[in-house]
């Protein structure tokens, strides 16, 4: 009787219960949950980031840090015109540096390291800028981009017309010495040497330099020739400004002493008893007894302006000057600390042009109240936050 072959007993996986399949899902139900707020988070934090990018690169740098009369300055003019400026003042102070100049140098990093006061400046030049601009319809100036060119080419020491050389001068004979000279030779000064005038090509290489440079800095080519435009225009508003001061009004030159408030009552005396001659030669001598006194003489014809924007004379003593007659010997008054009295002696007084100074000075008040009048941008008061402090 043959045998049966032998039955193998296979277990069957078994159907997972109703439990474990509730379970499962609910497991992977989490792992679901938990992936998607992982993904969310770093969704999140990309976006923020890239919104932060976004404010810092883009819109903060499109925002506005003053309104000059319904012209904006952006951010990124202000920046990078920061920029420009500590740039200019850290090779200022590395050319002191190198000529051994430690205080003109520690200046300049004075200059450097006050970064809200650097930031302020800056932004008042801006300001000023573009009231000048403003400025130009009125005095019916403009800038064409020839000048601008011209300009750029000048500062690099490039001329398409070399300006027509002095002629040579002959040098006088040298007149024969007997005797030996004993007077202390007058020291000379070394003039700065002359820059050699550079060729077309030698210009181009320089500027292109010139703009690698200010693009470290932020500025395109179009900015920095705006840059250019605004400041040739900005002198030609500031000459125009200029032509508005008369060059010819009534000036004095006088004689005077200058007495301290305790010393008022002896001086009236000497000088009623011995006259104002006497005691003015004396004072200049150094042989008057009172030493705190001061004798002097205004050899320029001084204008009336000049006088009563002192800190000294004032406006009050100004006007005392003006109206006293030629040759009178007059007490004018205290001056505006109250610490002292002029006696003054009116030597001349006329109508006459101006001299170089004092017309100089009138026309850069006149600029400077032309500008002050229109002063009134409204500054946004985050700009301190967004003030640079590179390059160092």
């Amino acid at each position: 009787m043959s045998k049966s072959p032998t039955t193998r007993n296979v277990q069957l996986p078994k159907e997972p219960t109703r439990r474990q399949l509730s379970r499962a899902e609910r497991e992977a139900r989490q792992s679901r949950i938990v992936m998607l707020a992982v993904g969310g988070v770093v969704a999140v934090l990309a976006l923020v980031l890239a919104f932060g990018w976004l404010r810092e690169n883009v819109l903060l740098q499109n925002e506005p840090v003053a309104n000059v009369n319904g012209e904006m300055i952006l951010t990124r003019t202000f920046q990078n015109r920061v920029r420009l400026a500590r740039a200019q003042l850290i090779q200022q102070r590395d050319r002191a540096l190198a000529l051994g100049d430690q205080d003109t140098a520690a200046q300049y990093q004075q200059q450097l390291d006050d970064t809200q006061g650097l930031g302020a400046q800056v932004l008042q030049e801006l300001v000023d800028e573009v009231l000048l601009k403003q400025g130009a319809a009125e005095f019916n100036v403009s800038v064409t981009p020839d000048e601008v060119q011209a300009f750029i080419e000048e500062d690099l020491n490039y001329f398409r017309n070399p300006p027509t050389p002095e002629p040579t001068r002959t040098p006088r004979p040298t007149p024969t010495v007997t005797e030996p000279i004993t007077q202390t030779p007058t020291p000379t000064i070394t003039p700065f040497p002359t820059a050699t005038p550079v060729t077309a090509e030698g210009f181009q290489q320089l500027y292109q330099e010139q703009l690698s440079y200010l693009a470290s800095l932020g500025f395109t080519e179009a900015e920095f020739r705006q840059i250019i435009e605004t400041r040739l225009l900005g002198e030609k508003v500031r000459s125009a400004i200029a032509t508005t001061v008369p060059t010819i009004t009534e000036q004095v030159q006088f004689r005077y002493i200058r007495i301290d408030a305790a010393d008022v009552q002896t001086m009236t005396e000497a000088i009623n008893r011995d006259g104002f001659e006497a005691v003015y030669q004396s004072i200049l001598s150094g042989t008057f007894p009172i030493t705190t006194v001061q004798a002097s003489e205004t050899f320029d014809w001084v204008p009336k302006d000049a006088i009563s924007q002192t800190s000294e004379f004032g406006p009050v003593l100004a006007e005392e000057l003006f109206s006293a007659a030629i040759s009178q010997t007059t007490f004018i008054g205290v001056n505006q600390a109250g610490t002292a009295s002029y006696v003054v002696q009116l030597t001349g007084k006329e109508v006459r042009p101006l001299s170089s100074s004092f017309l100089q000075d009138a026309q850069r008040k006149a600029q400077e109240a032309w500008l002050e009048q229109r002063r009134s941008p409204t500054f946004y008061l985050n700009w301190q936050d967004r003030v640079p402090n590179t390059p160092r």
